[in-house]
């Protein structure tokens, strides 16, 4: 293992346990000098959930190869995606049970990246810059190569040896803020962010392209001005219907009063035919009217728009308030409040919605009792 000039990496034991060799620093980057003793887990944070059912397989017995397969690697600022062609086979003790992984690795990113068929054969947009410096401080990114993909994720065709500045002189700052960070600090980003110009949003992943002093940035974008779009109308919908279900649970608190104050009511005055039949009423006109709140609830496509229908119709408004009122009185009685009515003795007809008006007038007399 230590002689091979090939990346070699033992992961040992249950927790896989990381040993490596000289070859494999260049891999580690920063992490070469904590990473000998440590779990998978721990060095590889990044992608242990993705590689967690292959170390799975190879402890269960069975050897794994791949080619030119692309992994995010922390603690390589100027390297952040490379590509590698690795085998897993499982080591055995004396008696033949698995104990650990085996794993030969060679990278291959520098030759998949000279592979224009497979930038090509990309869906994302890619493109490289050159970035042009104003006394040290990057200023603008000039076009060197695209993709195919570059112009229908962009939705407009760049000159190649044209800057972003002279596309898009309105551009965001943020956009040259990023990708001079990039430069400056070798490290990668990966962001989402509105191009208003263009009226969509991208998402990004920008990077050093090349060696360490490499003056190219690279970029791969995808629009996702559709998902975005999306995900605001289901933030608006989960809003409303979040609005609205918390007024339909305060409304249907109030029925419930007189509701309950008339069933005691009638327990104990079950001989007085009138005073029975008038609290029957009651209970009739407050369980229909829950029953109109309730049929709100129901309507689903109603709930999601947060939108309140009114039906209007010539209503009393005196009426109104007489329900309004009975729905309250309860409250005024435990809060030992005094309430008076002074309402003219015709009916006062308006246009509007019965249930609505009874809901306002009711909210009034309550917040003003408590």
């Amino acid at each position: 293992m230590l002689a091979n000039p090939h990346s070699v990496l033992l992961y040992w034991g249950s927790d896989l346990l990381v040993l490596f060799n000289d070859a494999s620093l260049p891999i580690l980057g920063e992490k070469q000098e904590w990473a000998l003793g440590q779990p998978f887990g721990v060095v590889w944070s990044e992608v242990w959930e993705d590689f967690r059912p292959l170390m799975e397989e190879v402890m269960a017995g069975k050897a794994l190869y791949f080619e030119d397969q692309a992994i995010p690697i922390a603690g390589r600022p100027t390297r952040p995606i490379g590509w590698f062609t690795y085998s897993y086979t499982p080591l055995r003790d004396e008696s033949g049970r698995v104990q650990g992984v085996f794993c030969v690795a060679t990278e291959t990113t520098e030759k998949v990246i000279a592979d224009k068929s497979l930038v090509e054969s990309m869906d994302e947009g890619f493109v490289v810059f050159e970035t042009l410096y104003d006394e040290g401080r990057a200023y603008d990114f000039r076009y060197l190569a695209t993709n195919p993909a570059f112009e229908a994720q962009l939705g407009a065709t760049v000159p190649l040896g044209g800057t972003v500045r002279d596309v898009f002189p309105d551009i965001e700052r943020n956009w040259i803020e990023i990708f001079g960070q990039v430069m400056s600090t070798g490290r990668s980003s990966r962001f989402t962010q509105e191009l208003a110009s263009q009226g969509k949003w991208y998402d990004c992943f920008a990077f050093r392209y090349g060696a360490e002093n490499s003056t190219r940035l690279g970029l791969l974008f995808r629009d996702v001005t559709q998902a975005r779009l999306v995900e605001q109308e289901l933030a608006q919908a989960s809003r409303r219907k979040d609005e609205f279900l918390a007024m339909l649970a305060h409304e249907l608190r109030n029925p419930l009063a007189p509701i309950a104050a008339g069933a005691s009511l009638l327990e104990m005055v079950s001989g007085d035919a009138e005073r029975v039949k008038k609290t029957g009423a009651v209970i009739a006109r407050q369980v229909r009217h829950m029953t109109g709140l309730v049929d709100d609830l129901l309507d689903v496509s109603r709930v999601t728009r947060g939108e309140v229908n009114l039906n209007l119709s010539e209503v009393d408004l005196h009426q109104v308030l007489l329900e309004s009122i009975e729905q309250v009185r309860p409250l005024l009685k435990a809060r030992g409040h005094e309430f008076t009515l002074d309402a003219p003795p015709l009916a006062a007809l308006v246009d509007g919605d019965q249930k609505r008006l009874v809901q306002t007038f009711s909210n009034l007399l309550i917040n003003a009792a408590k």
